[in-house]
C-alpha cells in the first residue's frame, strides 16, 4: 500500500504556521510543493507514497528554512510536527 505523510507546521511557541510552503523530495527527485493550510491550523498532507526516505523543506517569509527527514515504511502513515524559528530580522 501507499504511504502518506502529514502533520502540522508550527512556530516556537506551538503557534500554527500558516501559508508556508513546503517541498517534499526523496534523493535528488522533487515530489511536490504544497502550502499549509489557510485555515489557521498549519496542516499538510502528502498522500500516495512509496516507502523510502523523504525529505521535507519548509520555508516562510520571516522564518528561517526548516528541514525534516522522514523514513516511511511501506503502507505507513507518519504524522510529524515541524518547528519554524523566526528569523531575526
Amino acid at each position: 500500500g501507499k504511504g502518506k505523510i502529514s502533520g502540522h507546521i508550527l512556530d516556537t511557541e506551538g503557534e500554527p504556521v500558516d501559508e508556508a510552503k513546503i517541498r517534499l523530495k526523496r534523493g535528488k527527485k522533487k515530489l511536490k510543493t504544497i502550502l499549509s493550510d489557510m485555515n489557521g491550523n498549519g496542516f499538510f498532507e502528502f498522500g500516495g507514497l512509496e516507502a523510502g526516505q523523504y525529505k521535507i523543506f519548509v520555508t516562510k517569509k520571516s522564518y528561517k528554512r526548516t528541514t525534516e527527514t522522514v523514513l516511511l515504511e511501506e503502507g505507513e502513515e507518519e504524522e510529524i510536527e515541524i518547528h519554524m524559528k523566526k528569523s531575526k530580522k
